[in-house]
């Protein structure tokens, strides 16, 4: 008992070093974006070839962004892309460190509650860093001329707080099915998993609001059926 209450210890300081280095680098991320679309708005020679791109979608899912290519808007939305890809690999990280948890004497449900714990926090400190992003867009450009039924940008940080969420909890149970089952099973789940994300293509049609709240719902039901493939996966997992 002291061992396994000594190991979560440690994983617990770890973990909270962990945070404090991913904000320490998202601030510094987030800085950087702002000052180089500073420099692609106010030097000329730049942007000319800004003002030449076509705006586009890019990072503006669920039919949110503002019309025009050199709002500062764009720094947040094309970050919160970004915030789930990290997220992804924290969930992968972490769910791929669980044999050596296993091994340190920890049970294998404490392992699933203290990772989803963990993962969690990755989240909210996510979701915080995206809030952050979004305050001096918001500041500077409280109206952006946004393209027609579409969402004000605002809502970035809720979009990342559920596509984190999901990707997190998914990255965790592939993790966990590569290391129970044979290589190809994971590459398998990878390539259904792949193949799912093309079915969002279908909301494109909705109207903005409509497409917001189905993506929260789908996203969150992603998350919980992730969690509870984990649970039944680590169930399972031997040294």
């Amino acid at each position: 008992m002291t061992t396994r209450t000594s190991t979560l210890t440690s994983s617990t300081r770890a973990w909270w070093r962990e945070i404090r280095m991913l904000i320490l680098i998202g601030l510094a991320v987030i800085a950087i974006a702002y000052a180089i679309r500073y420099a692609l708005v106010h030097i000329d020679a730049l942007a000319r070839l800004v003002e030449q791109g076509e705006p586009g979608q890019d990072g503006t899912g669920w039919n949110v962004g503002p019309l025009s290519s050199t709002s500062l808007w764009r720094v947040p939305l094309g970050l919160s892309g970004a915030a789930a890809v990290a997220a992804l690999v924290y969930g992968i990280v972490i769910g791929s460190s669980s044999r050596v948890s296993i091994a340190a004497g920890m049970t294998r449900r404490a392992i699933v509650r203290a990772d989803a714990t963990f993962l969690g926090t990755v989240v909210l400190a996510l979701t915080a860093l995206m809030v952050v992003a979004v305050l001096p867009a918001l500041i500077l450009e409280p109206a952006p001329e946004l393209r027609e039924g579409f969402l004000h940008p605002a809502v970035a940080p809720l979009r990342v707080l559920v596509t984190a969420a999901a990707a997190a909890m998914l990255g965790q149970m592939i993790a966990l099915i590569f290391l129970r089952f044979p290589w190809f099973v994971g590459v398998l789940v990878c390539v259904v998993l792949l193949g799912l994300t093309n079915l969002s293509g279908r909301f494109d049609a909705l109207p903005a609001l409509a497409e917001l709240l189905v993506s929260i719902g789908i996203a969150a039901l992603v998350a919980a059926l992730a969690h509870s493939i984990t649970r039944r996966v680590a169930a399972g997992l031997e040294v």
